[in-house]
């Protein structure tokens, strides 16, 4: 019988790379990556294998150059869901996505390293999966980091500004994924 800290492990996993079952973290929150403490975790499941969303929510931006999508999820505890290196994505800035929705495929766009060098190839290919917590308006204090998208600031579908919960966290604001999943 496997043990309860397994088996919410093995949970985690599923949101995170759907029906993929071959998956290797390659690198985990915190590890150094470039001279920076890596603010999520990363998963090698195979060049251009999908990537599904682990959350309900919208996508909030789209960067093509860095295979990167962000998606606002979740209403009383909002997150930011950030994934990247993505090879190929399938929806817009603007997108409802449900839960299990393919987003994309898995790619090696932007900083991707393989074996401790920046590489460019399928070898590197992964993806980096970063939640950011977010705090409604009604909880935001002056200073605080807001999260500004193209030429405006962020808000959500209550017309709410959404700012990071601990943007000095050393790590931007991003949480071990594996525990604010």
């Amino acid at each position: 019988m496997e043990s309860s800290h397994l088996t919410i492990l093995k949970l985690m996993m599923s949101f995170l790379v759907g029906a993929v079952a071959t998956c290797i973290m390659t690198l985990g929150y915190g590890g150094a990556i470039g001279g920076h403490g890596h603010a999520g975790i990363d998963y090698a499941c195979g060049y251009f294998t999908p990537v599904y969303s682990p959350y309900e929510g919208t996508v909030i931006y789209r960067d093509d150059t860095e295979g990167s999508l962000g998606l606002i999820a979740g209403t009383s505890s909002p997150k930011l869901f950030v994934v990247g290196h993505m090879a190929t994505t399938t929806v817009a800035v603007g997108d409802r996505v449900e839960r299990g929705e393919v987003l994309g495929k898995e790619g090696y766009k932007g900083e991707a390293y393989y074996d401790g060098r920046r590489e460019n190839s399928p070898a590197a290919s992964h993806r980096h999966y970063a939640i950011y917590p977010l705090v409604p308006e009604s909880a935001i204090r002056s200073g605080e980091f807001y999260i500004f998208l193209g030429n405006d600031w962020y808000k959500d579908e209550g017309s709410n500004y959404l700012r990071i919960r601990d943007p000095k966290n050393g790590y931007a604001g991003a949480c071990d994924p594996l525990k604010c999943l």
